[in-house]
């Protein structure tokens, strides 16, 4: 695969995987690089009448990057239950299925420049057993794009990723700082980036926030974030 595969993980569920991705997404696209995207394994997702099962998450990736691709590549795995992967299966009853969803990961390296893949939770949520977030991240063979909140605490959960992911081996281009929302009480966030860069020796490449919307956040992301997701 020649694919450019990168894996949006985070510091911790919450922090804003889905908004950061949907905004690199929406950037390339306007660059008219070709992207796909995919949201491997989701939980706590909604069931329609038809029994069928969908994430927003998901449904965003999807309008971000303006693919026609089907959700059942872009979310082969999900659950109803908002647990870990490997809970929300024991309590649906269903096995994870990790050959369903590198089969899905082939397909769209296949059929794309550059592929987003977008985690749930951290690198060490286990997706079934002592399989975690990290493993398949190996299994996939990407470079990893850490997304951290930009608040109090942040330095410590950044580093502790950063570490985590060289642990293994793994490649981290950069971390994204995200502040969904204004709080004018914490003033770490005129610190964080410099002492994440200090500690971690990895580069702050974007912050982002607060916006509510990702296209918004996508006119503003710097060159050198979108330079990194390329590769370049």
């Amino acid at each position: 695969m020649s694919v450019r595969s990168l894996f949006v993980t985070g510091t911790d569920t919450g922090v804003g995987k889905t908004f950061v991705t949907c905004a690199i997404a929406a950037a390339l696209r306007e660059g008219r690089r070709d992207v796909g995207v995919m949201k491997p394994i989701a939980s706590g997702c909604t069931r329609g009448p038809d029994g069928h099962l969908s994430s927003e998450d998901a449904d965003l990736l999807i309008e971000a990057s303006v693919t026609g691709d089907p959700m059942d590549l872009v979310m082969p795995v999900a659950f109803e239950p908002p647990l870990a992967p490997s809970a929300a299966a024991r309590e649906s009853g269903i096995s994870f299925d990790r050959h369903k969803v590198m089969a899905a990961y082939k397909t769209l390296a296949e059929k794309h420049e550059i592929l987003l893949v977008e985690g749930v939770g951290g690198l060490l949520v286990p997706l079934d057993g002592r399989y975690t977030v990290r493993d398949l991240i190996s299994d996939m063979h990407a470079d990893v794009l850490v997304v951290s909140r930009d608040a109090l605490g942040t330095i410590n959960h950044t580093a502790l990723t950063i570490e985590s992911v060289r642990a293994a081996a793994l490649e981290v281009v950069g971390v994204v700082l995200n502040a969904p929302s204004a709080d004018p009480s914490d003033v770490s966030s005129a610190t964080n980036a410099e002492e994440i860069e200090r500690l971690a020796r990895v580069a702050v490449l974007a912050r982002v926030g607060p916006s509510a919307d990702y296209r918004e956040a996508a006119r503003a992301l710097p060159q050198r974030l979108i330079e990194a997701v390329l590769g370049e």
